[in-house]
């Protein structure tokens, strides 16, 4: 509300000094009217010329009375009329204040309403940017990813652990041809002994013939001998194979359990990310319905209550200008010495003029 009201309150100061010159001099005969602008003067002196002093209900009660009072005057005439009217104007000015602490104070409120929608409306769309974001998130290829390399991983430790079996098999077959030849070593060496040691018991051609059978056996013995060694280090050979692939077999199977572990991450990972998108969106869901009811609530309050006071205000204002106006009017047309005492600058008059 603009303070251009100020030239009309030095108006109403000025004209009620006039006004009790007026009353003094010209216009004796009515007591009782007299009495009424005497106790409406003393009213409006006690509450301050600015009306700011006491409890604004109080003052709004005085001021309405002061009114009624004033308009009980309206078939007075001259001095008095003007009087009642400038009475009036000053009691309506207090009122238009009255009216423009309640538009401030609407219009503060107003503003609260405005920042608090602001924030939500930034609150809002933090959170459907966020819930965007994550529903924008594709896993897809991550999935596939880590379900190829672990599906990979399988199939080579598939194919190494059956390679294993295999050289386990081919050991075990080893080592039975290694048992087998040195039973048959330890064999044709025993019988090599049998006959050697009968041999003493025989004549000469059948001693010959055991000594060569007996030399025989041992020939067969270190021929077994030779094949067991030979087995035996091919045996070894692939004993030392296994355990190399013992060690791959080892290291797939847990490279298979890592992979398994990144896919169950990831999958964890996409059902994380589709709930705290779904919390984000409702979330929003709920901001958004909030910020439109206090969007609501906003706009409900400006129409009901800042245009409301604006409109109280100005019309009070304006109420009392007209109420100075005529006021003016009349003591210009009763009294000269109010008329001179009122008058008031060219640019006070734009500015009240802009005002009204």
């Amino acid at each position: 509300m603009p303070a251009t009201h100020k030239p009309l309150t030095l108006i109403l100061t000025a004209g009620l000094v006039a006004s009790c010159l007026a009353l003094a001099g010209c216009d004796k005969g009515d007591e009782t009217a007299r009495a009424r602008i005497v106790s409406a003067r003393a009213t409006l002196a006690a509450m301050g010329a600015s009306g700011a002093a006491g409890p604004t209900a109080g003052r709004a009660k005085a001021y309405q009375q002061v009114i009624s009072d004033m308009q009980s005057l309206s078939g007075a005439t001259g001095a008095t009329q003007g009087a009642a009217k400038l009475i009036t104007a000053q009691a309506t000015l207090g009122q238009a204040e009255i009216a423009a602490k309640a538009q401030r104070d609407a219009e503060n409120e107003a503003a609260h309403l405005t920042s608090r929608g602001r924030a939500m409306l930034e609150l809002y769309v933090k959170q459907s940017s966020l819930a965007a974001s994550m529903e924008g998130h594709d896993l897809t290829a991550s999935r596939k990813s880590a379900g190829d390399n672990a599906t990979a991983l399988d199939s080579d430790l598939k194919k190494a652990a059956a390679a294993l079996e295999e050289l386990r098999s081919a050991e075990a077959l080893l080592r039975s041809r290694v048992d087998a030849l040195g039973k048959q070593a330890q064999e044709a060496r025993a019988r090599a002994g049998e006959r050697k040691a009968g041999a003493d018991a025989l004549d000469a051609q059948a001693r010959l013939a055991a000594v060569e059978d007996a030399a025989k056996l041992q020939r067969e013995a270190d021929s077994y001998e030779v094949q067991q060694g030979e087995v035996e280090l091919e045996a070894s050979g692939l004993r030392r194979r296994a355990e190399a692939l013992a060690l791959d077999v080892q290291r797939l199977e847990r490279q298979k359990e890592l992979a398994q572990e990144s896919a169950k991450r990831v999958e964890d990972s996409g059902a994380l990310l589709v709930e705290q998108a779904r919390a984000a969106r409702t979330q929003a869901g709920e901001t958004g319905a909030a910020l439109a009811k206090a969007v609501d609530e906003l706009t409900a309050f400006v129409e009901q209550s800042v245009r409301t006071t604006y409109a109280e205000a100005t019309g009070k204002y304006n109420n009392a200008s007209a109420a100075a106006s005529g006021g003016r009017g009349t003591f210009r047309r009763a009294s000269p010495v109010f008329f001179a005492a009122t008058q008031v600058s060219h640019k006070e008059k734009v500015r009240w003029k802009h005002w009204a």
